[in-house]
């Protein structure tokens, strides 16, 4: 078994093998949603938050064309993303100002992400991966929810105004996380060297 040469490149690609190999598998055993989630939670959280600056890992200083690449992407309406799938129709946001009994309670959203920053989406996403804030719709299940809380003010002045909430239709949560590991294949100014030593260490 190799070593990882980073997990900007390398371990999402190898994420993404992972992916093409077995989601025939899971499907087979109707546990799709659990493999893509199981593969996102690694595959989409670990290289968005190392490209960050200030993250130890310095991986934004040491592939600084991808940090860059990133931050212009996550400023661009989902309308214009290369990675939202259908342009982000599909993807309804909304916000709520108290919890209550959870997403089966809370009105439906029937607003598209479309006019939104792509950092809306992704962050969205990040943090509901990263707290477990998560909810099913449908049997067999047809979309998911991602909530995260809701600021506004910086530091202790931070106050908490609600919940921001994100709907995706499963098979579009497949596509979009296709389209993240793919961009990520193409970050960095090694990344050519990179596969090459990876695919001989394979």
């Amino acid at each position: 078994m190799s070593a990882y040469r980073n997990f900007v490149v390398d371990f999402p690609n190898r994420c993404l093998e992972l992916l093409d190999h077995y989601e025939a598998d899971a499907a087979t055993q109707e546990r799709e949603v659990t493999f893509l989630l199981l593969v996102a939670t690694s595959a989409f959280v670990v290289p968005f938050e190392r490209l960050k600056d200030g993250h130890p890992s310095k991986d934004s200083l040491q592939l600084e064309g991808a940090s860059v690449r990133l931050k212009k992407l996550l400023g661009t309406p989902c309308a214009k993303s290369e990675f939202i799938p259908k342009h982000g129709k599909n993807w309804l946001h909304g916000l709520i100002a108290t919890f209550g009994d959870g997403p089966d309670t809370w009105p439906p959203s029937n607003v598209s992400v479309e006019e939104e920053p792509v950092d809306y989406v992704l962050s969205t996403i990040r943090n509901a991966l990263a707290h477990g804030n998560l909810y099913t719709h449908g049997e067999p299940i047809r979309s998911l929810v991602f909530y995260s809380e809701k600021h506004e003010g910086f530091g202790p002045d931070s106050v908490m105004v609600g919940y921001k909430h994100l709907t995706v239709p499963v098979m579009e949560l497949g596509e979009f996380l296709l389209s993240w590991l793919r961009l990520l294949r193409t970050l960095g100014p090694s990344y050519g060297a990179a596969l090459d030593e990876i695919a001989k260490a394979a």
